[in-house]
């Protein structure tokens, strides 16, 4: 009876969170996903790092939003195609804050949503920051933004912005995978322990009392 218990709670917990993977899976496929610009980052201090480095950092978190599959991503390309049609360039919205700036940003390109964020040193540590803005008020989104810190290589900076983008979209899920594993191989130990005790040795699980000694 103990290991049935063990067992229904197992398969439980594996239930959970099975479902709770379907669930953000389907929500990842939707058809009904924002339309987001993600900006340039912002270089706030001078060292190792040069604007070009920013760039490609630029485009690795704009290639880890899109892996998110939370958003509908525009190409930093079709950003400067679709601006220049009304007499702009990503230039003109590089000090972009918020507020007008990220209301007018959004009216031009049909987004939803608009990332902006920076990049600094203070002595061997990186501070990066990013935040999600919404285009109809211009105000940051609720839970809309991510701190880091990093000390390091700078080609440790990739992995940062990686992990950024997922905190930034709520898609970042550490070590649940593990557990997730641990889990089901409790469940397929515990079974396979049940059913050789249950049906393999079945004398083990006899609860019933032995036969009285002969006189």
């Amino acid at each position: 009876m103990r290991y049935k218990k063990i067992i229904s709670i197992l398969i439980l917990i594996v239930i959970l969170f099975s479902n709770q993977t379907f669930a953000q899976f389907s929500k990842y496929n939707s058809k009904d996903k924002p339309t987001i610009v993600v900006l340039d980052f912002k270089l706030i201090t001078l060292g190792n790092i040069t604007e070009r480095e920013v760039l490609v950092l630029s485009s690795k978190f704009r290639s880890a939003i899109i892996k998110t599959n939370m958003y509908r991503v525009l190409e930093r390309e079709n950003v400067e195609v679709i601006l220049k049609e009304h007499n702009f360039s990503l230039q003109d919205f590089a000090d972009c804050t918020g507020g007008k700036c990220a209301i007018k940003l959004g009216g031009l390109l049909s987004a939803q949503k608009i990332i902006i964020g920076d990049i600094g040193r203070v002595g061997q540590t990186y501070s990066i920051t990013a935040k999600i803005i919404d285009t109809s008020t211009g105000l940051v989104d609720e839970k809309g933004t991510v701190d880091e810190e990093y000390r390091g290589k700078d080609e440790g900076l990739i992995r940062i912005f990686g992990v950024i983008a997922k905190k930034l979209t709520g898609t970042f899920k550490p070590g649940w995978r593990w557990w997730y594993y641990v889990i089901v191989g409790a469940l397929l130990g515990g079974g396979g322990y049940y059913g050789y005790k249950e049906f393999i040795d079945p004398g083990v699980n006899d609860n019933t009392l032995p036969e009285p000694p002969m006189p």
